[in-house]
Protein backbone atom coordinates (compact mmCIF):
# COMPACT_ATOMS: atom_id res chain seq x y z
CA UNK A 1 0.00 0.00 0.00
CA UNK A 2 1.27 3.44 -0.84
CA UNK A 3 2.12 5.52 2.22
CA UNK A 4 1.52 9.24 2.40
CA UNK A 5 4.48 11.52 3.02
CA UNK A 6 4.66 13.92 5.94
CA UNK A 7 4.28 17.54 4.96
CA UNK A 8 3.81 21.03 6.33
CA UNK A 9 1.14 23.45 5.18
CA UNK A 10 0.74 27.13 6.01
CA UNK A 11 -2.08 28.20 3.74
CA UNK A 12 -5.66 29.40 3.90
CA UNK A 13 -7.85 26.44 4.68
CA UNK A 14 -11.61 25.95 4.32
CA UNK A 15 -12.88 23.93 7.25
CA UNK A 16 -15.94 21.69 7.25
CA UNK A 17 -17.61 20.21 10.30
CA UNK A 18 -18.56 16.71 9.15
CA UNK A 19 -17.32 14.06 11.59
CA UNK A 20 -15.71 16.41 14.09
CA UNK A 21 -15.92 20.05 15.02
CA UNK A 22 -13.53 22.94 15.33
CA UNK A 23 -13.02 24.13 18.89
CA UNK A 24 -14.63 27.37 20.00
CA UNK A 25 -12.77 30.52 19.12
CA UNK A 26 -10.39 31.65 21.86
CA UNK A 27 -10.01 35.41 22.21
CA UNK A 28 -6.94 36.70 24.02
CA UNK A 29 -6.76 40.47 24.32
CA UNK A 30 -6.68 41.68 20.72
CA UNK A 31 -6.22 38.40 18.82
CA UNK A 32 -8.20 35.18 18.48
CA UNK A 33 -7.33 31.59 17.55
CA UNK A 34 -9.13 28.26 17.24
CA UNK A 35 -7.90 24.68 17.01
CA UNK A 36 -8.91 21.53 15.16
CA UNK A 37 -7.70 17.97 15.88
CA UNK A 38 -8.86 15.10 13.64
CA UNK A 39 -7.87 11.70 12.30
CA UNK A 40 -8.30 11.49 8.52
CA UNK A 41 -8.12 8.77 5.91
CA UNK A 42 -5.97 8.83 2.76
CA UNK A 43 -8.49 11.13 1.05
CA UNK A 44 -8.48 13.61 3.90
CA UNK A 45 -11.92 12.64 5.22
CA UNK A 46 -12.22 12.68 9.03
CA UNK A 47 -13.11 9.35 10.65
CA UNK A 48 -12.97 7.69 14.05
CA UNK A 49 -13.05 4.15 12.62
CA UNK A 50 -10.53 2.60 10.22
CA UNK A 51 -9.68 -0.71 8.58
CA UNK A 52 -6.37 -2.32 9.49
CA UNK A 53 -3.69 -1.22 7.03
CA UNK A 54 -5.57 1.92 6.06
CA UNK A 55 -3.70 5.23 6.14
CA UNK A 56 -4.44 7.17 9.34
CA UNK A 57 -3.35 10.80 9.15
CA UNK A 58 -3.09 12.76 12.39
CA UNK A 59 -3.97 16.39 11.65
CA UNK A 60 -3.88 19.40 13.92
CA UNK A 61 -4.67 22.94 12.84
CA UNK A 62 -4.22 26.34 14.44
CA UNK A 63 -6.53 28.91 12.86
CA UNK A 64 -5.62 32.58 13.17
CA UNK A 65 -8.95 34.42 13.23
CA UNK A 66 -7.21 37.76 13.78
CA UNK A 67 -6.45 40.59 11.40
CA UNK A 68 -2.80 40.54 12.41
CA UNK A 69 0.09 38.12 11.99
CA UNK A 70 0.84 35.91 14.98
CA UNK A 71 3.71 33.55 15.70
CA UNK A 72 3.17 30.12 17.20
CA UNK A 73 6.00 29.61 19.67
CA UNK A 74 5.34 26.42 21.63
CA UNK A 75 2.94 24.21 23.54
CA UNK A 76 3.39 22.54 26.89
CA UNK A 77 2.83 18.80 26.41
CA UNK A 78 4.64 15.55 25.67
CA UNK A 79 1.34 13.84 24.72
CA UNK A 80 0.76 15.50 21.32
CA UNK A 81 -0.62 12.80 18.95
CA UNK A 82 0.38 9.98 21.32
CA UNK A 83 -1.83 6.86 21.01
CA UNK A 84 -3.01 4.71 23.92
CA UNK A 85 -4.65 1.30 23.93
CA UNK A 86 -8.07 1.32 25.56
CA UNK A 87 -7.76 -1.85 27.67
CA UNK A 88 -9.49 -1.80 31.04
CA UNK A 89 -9.17 -5.54 31.68
CA UNK A 90 -5.43 -6.10 31.94
CA UNK A 91 -4.25 -3.00 33.78
CA UNK A 92 -5.35 0.34 35.15
CA UNK A 93 -2.27 1.99 33.66
CA UNK A 94 -2.53 3.40 30.12
CA UNK A 95 -0.63 1.39 27.51
CA UNK A 96 1.05 3.63 24.94
CA UNK A 97 1.72 2.77 21.31
CA UNK A 98 3.84 5.89 20.98
CA UNK A 99 3.67 8.73 18.48
CA UNK A 100 4.04 9.02 14.71
CA UNK A 101 7.07 11.32 15.06
CA UNK A 102 10.34 11.39 17.04
CA UNK A 103 10.81 15.15 17.40
CA UNK A 104 8.76 18.22 16.66
CA UNK A 105 9.19 21.96 16.02
CA UNK A 106 12.81 21.77 14.86
CA UNK A 107 12.77 25.23 13.33
CA UNK A 108 11.23 26.91 16.35
CA UNK A 109 8.69 29.65 15.83
CA UNK A 110 6.10 29.50 13.05
CA UNK A 111 4.29 32.54 11.67
CA UNK A 112 0.57 32.44 10.86
CA UNK A 113 -0.77 35.21 8.66
CA UNK A 114 -4.13 36.92 9.34
CA UNK A 115 -7.13 34.66 8.59
CA UNK A 116 -4.72 31.83 7.84
CA UNK A 117 -4.21 28.28 9.09
CA UNK A 118 -1.16 26.41 10.29
CA UNK A 119 -1.68 22.70 9.54
CA UNK A 120 0.33 19.82 10.96
CA UNK A 121 -0.26 16.42 9.36
CA UNK A 122 1.55 13.11 9.70
CA UNK A 123 0.47 9.51 9.00
CA UNK A 124 0.87 6.84 11.65
CA UNK A 125 2.91 4.75 9.18
CA UNK A 126 5.00 7.15 7.12
CA UNK A 127 7.03 6.83 3.94
CA UNK A 128 10.54 6.87 5.39
CA UNK A 129 12.18 7.22 1.98
CA UNK A 130 10.20 10.26 0.85
CA UNK A 131 9.99 11.85 4.29
CA UNK A 132 9.58 15.62 4.21
CA UNK A 133 9.50 16.98 7.73
CA UNK A 134 9.09 20.61 6.81
CA UNK A 135 9.14 22.97 9.77
CA UNK A 136 7.07 20.78 12.09
CA UNK A 137 8.20 17.15 12.34
CA UNK A 138 11.94 16.57 12.64
CA UNK A 139 11.83 12.77 12.47
CA UNK A 140 9.41 9.89 12.17
CA UNK A 141 8.84 6.68 14.08
CA UNK A 142 9.05 3.45 12.12
CA UNK A 143 5.55 2.40 13.16
CA UNK A 144 3.63 -0.60 11.89
CA UNK A 145 -0.11 -0.75 11.25
CA UNK A 146 -2.21 -0.45 14.40
CA UNK A 147 -3.82 -3.83 15.30
CA UNK A 148 -7.55 -4.36 15.73
CA UNK A 149 -8.92 -2.73 18.84
CA UNK A 150 -9.97 0.54 20.45
CA UNK A 151 -7.59 3.44 20.99
CA UNK A 152 -7.38 6.96 22.30
CA UNK A 153 -5.23 9.96 21.47
CA UNK A 154 -5.58 12.92 23.80
CA UNK A 155 -3.59 15.80 25.20
CA UNK A 156 -4.03 19.00 27.17
CA UNK A 157 -1.85 22.05 26.72
CA UNK A 158 -1.61 25.81 26.73
CA UNK A 159 -0.48 27.39 23.46
CA UNK A 160 2.11 30.15 23.44
CA UNK A 161 2.13 32.85 20.76
CA UNK A 162 4.04 36.03 20.02
CA UNK A 163 1.78 38.93 19.10
CA UNK A 164 3.16 42.43 18.60
CA UNK A 165 6.48 41.27 20.10
CA UNK A 166 4.76 40.10 23.29
CA UNK A 167 4.22 36.53 24.49
CA UNK A 168 0.54 35.59 24.84
CA UNK A 169 -0.67 32.23 26.15
CA UNK A 170 -4.03 30.49 26.06
CA UNK A 171 -5.62 28.67 28.95
CA UNK A 172 -4.99 24.88 28.78
CA UNK A 173 -7.01 23.31 25.97
CA UNK A 174 -8.09 19.64 25.93
CA UNK A 175 -8.32 17.37 22.86
CA UNK A 176 -9.57 13.78 22.91
CA UNK A 177 -10.27 11.29 20.08
CA UNK A 178 -11.36 7.69 20.63
CA UNK A 179 -11.05 5.54 17.51
CA UNK A 180 -11.12 1.88 16.56
CA UNK A 181 -9.56 -0.46 14.02
CA UNK A 182 -11.34 -3.37 12.31
CA UNK A 183 -14.64 -3.47 14.19
CA UNK A 184 -16.98 -3.66 11.20
CA UNK A 185 -18.13 -7.27 11.57
CA UNK A 186 -21.71 -7.68 12.78
CA UNK A 187 -25.01 -5.84 12.62
CA UNK A 188 -25.20 -2.07 12.35
CA UNK A 189 -28.33 -1.49 14.42
CA UNK A 190 -26.54 0.44 17.17
CA UNK A 191 -23.62 1.80 15.14
CA UNK A 192 -23.13 5.59 14.79
CA UNK A 193 -23.10 7.09 11.32
CA UNK A 194 -19.34 7.69 11.35
CA UNK A 195 -18.81 3.96 11.92
CA UNK A 196 -21.19 2.98 9.09
CA UNK A 197 -19.51 5.37 6.65
CA UNK A 198 -16.07 4.04 7.52
CA UNK A 199 -17.09 0.39 7.25
CA UNK A 200 -18.82 0.53 3.86
CA UNK A 201 -16.42 2.88 2.03
CA UNK A 202 -14.53 1.35 -0.86
CA UNK A 203 -15.42 -1.00 -3.71
CA UNK A 204 -17.78 -3.98 -3.49
CA UNK A 205 -18.72 -6.76 -5.90
CA UNK A 206 -22.54 -6.67 -6.17
CA UNK A 207 -23.35 -10.32 -6.84
CA UNK A 208 -26.90 -11.04 -5.62
CA UNK A 209 -30.28 -9.52 -4.84
CA UNK A 210 -33.24 -11.44 -3.54
CA UNK A 211 -36.75 -10.76 -2.26
CA UNK A 212 -39.54 -8.54 -3.52
CA UNK A 213 -42.96 -9.84 -4.59
CA UNK A 214 -42.69 -13.54 -5.34
CA UNK A 215 -39.23 -13.91 -3.83
CA UNK A 216 -37.07 -13.09 -6.84
CA UNK A 217 -33.46 -14.34 -6.91
CA UNK A 218 -31.23 -12.32 -9.24
CA UNK A 219 -27.55 -13.11 -9.75
CA UNK A 220 -25.35 -10.27 -11.03
CA UNK A 221 -22.16 -10.61 -13.03
CA UNK A 222 -19.73 -7.76 -13.62
CA UNK A 223 -21.60 -5.46 -11.21
CA UNK A 224 -19.87 -3.28 -8.64
CA UNK A 225 -20.69 -0.61 -6.10
CA UNK A 226 -18.32 2.11 -4.90
CA UNK A 227 -19.02 4.13 -1.78
CA UNK A 228 -17.03 7.37 -1.93
CA UNK A 229 -16.85 9.25 1.37
CA UNK A 230 -15.91 12.91 1.41
CA UNK A 231 -15.81 15.61 4.05
CA UNK A 232 -18.61 17.64 2.48
CA UNK A 233 -20.80 14.92 0.92
CA UNK A 234 -20.82 11.14 0.33
CA UNK A 235 -21.67 9.48 -2.96
CA UNK A 236 -22.33 6.05 -4.42
CA UNK A 237 -21.39 4.68 -7.85
CA UNK A 238 -23.26 1.70 -9.34
CA UNK A 239 -21.38 -0.08 -12.14
CA UNK A 240 -23.31 -2.74 -14.05
CA UNK A 241 -21.77 -4.03 -17.29
CA UNK A 242 -19.83 -0.78 -17.70
CA UNK A 243 -22.95 1.39 -17.16
CA UNK A 244 -22.28 4.01 -14.47
CA UNK A 245 -24.80 5.65 -12.15
CA UNK A 246 -23.42 8.09 -9.61
CA UNK A 247 -25.25 10.25 -7.12
CA UNK A 248 -24.95 11.88 -3.75
CA UNK A 249 -25.95 9.90 -0.68
CA UNK A 250 -28.60 11.44 1.53
CA UNK A 251 -28.24 9.97 5.01
CA UNK A 252 -31.48 9.73 7.01
CA UNK A 253 -31.94 8.99 10.71
CA UNK A 254 -35.16 7.00 11.02
CA UNK A 255 -35.25 3.94 13.27
CA UNK A 256 -37.24 1.05 11.85
CA UNK A 257 -39.00 -1.79 13.66
CA UNK A 258 -35.77 -3.81 13.78
CA UNK A 259 -33.75 -1.06 15.44
CA UNK A 260 -31.79 -0.07 12.32
CA UNK A 261 -31.22 3.66 12.69
CA UNK A 262 -29.54 4.94 9.54
CA UNK A 263 -30.44 4.51 5.90
CA UNK A 264 -29.59 6.36 2.74
CA UNK A 265 -31.61 7.38 -0.29
CA UNK A 266 -30.56 7.19 -3.92
CA UNK A 267 -33.12 9.08 -5.97
CA UNK A 268 -31.70 8.36 -9.44
CA UNK A 269 -31.71 4.61 -8.81
CA UNK A 270 -35.34 4.89 -7.77
CA UNK A 271 -34.95 3.53 -4.27
CA UNK A 272 -37.04 4.90 -1.43
CA UNK A 273 -34.03 4.16 0.75
CA UNK A 274 -31.53 1.46 1.68
CA UNK A 275 -30.65 0.26 5.17
CA UNK A 276 -27.11 -0.92 5.95
CA UNK A 277 -27.90 -4.20 7.74
CA UNK A 278 -24.57 -5.87 8.50
CA UNK A 279 -21.15 -7.00 7.37
CA UNK A 280 -20.30 -10.69 7.84
CA UNK A 281 -17.03 -12.18 6.54
CA UNK A 282 -16.54 -9.10 4.32
CA UNK A 283 -20.04 -9.50 2.85
CA UNK A 284 -22.18 -6.36 3.01
CA UNK A 285 -25.96 -6.74 3.22
CA UNK A 286 -28.32 -3.87 2.33
CA UNK A 287 -32.13 -3.85 2.29
CA UNK A 288 -34.81 -1.72 0.63
CA UNK A 289 -37.21 0.34 2.71
CA UNK A 290 -40.40 -1.00 1.13
CA UNK A 291 -43.20 -3.41 2.06
CA UNK A 292 -41.67 -6.31 0.08
CA UNK A 293 -37.97 -5.43 0.26
CA UNK A 294 -35.05 -6.64 -1.81
CA UNK A 295 -31.86 -7.60 0.02
CA UNK A 296 -28.58 -6.82 -1.73
CA UNK A 297 -25.36 -8.82 -1.17
CA UNK A 298 -21.88 -7.49 -1.91
CA UNK A 299 -18.35 -8.81 -1.33
CA UNK A 300 -15.62 -6.35 -0.44
CA UNK A 301 -12.93 -5.81 -3.08
CA UNK A 302 -11.00 -2.90 -1.60
CA UNK A 303 -11.29 -0.24 1.07
CA UNK A 304 -8.40 1.83 -0.27
CA UNK A 305 -10.05 3.45 -3.33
Amino acid sequence: MKRASIYFIAASTLLFSLGACVDDEIIIDDFSVSFDFKLRDQLGVPFTAFQQGETINFTFQIINNSKKEITFQSMDTEEFMKVYILDTLSTNLPISLGKPYTDIFCSGQLSILPDDTLSMEIPWVADTINFEGGHIFCGIQENTDIPSGYYQTKFETAFNFIVDNEIRSTEPQSFDIIFDINSCEGKFQDKPLDKIRSCIKGTWNFYLEEGGFGGAYIVHENAFVKFKMHETADSIIWIDNNLFTREQIEWIYDEDEFGNRFNFKMHKVGSSGLIVIEIRNDTLRLRDIVVEPFTYYMNRISVFD
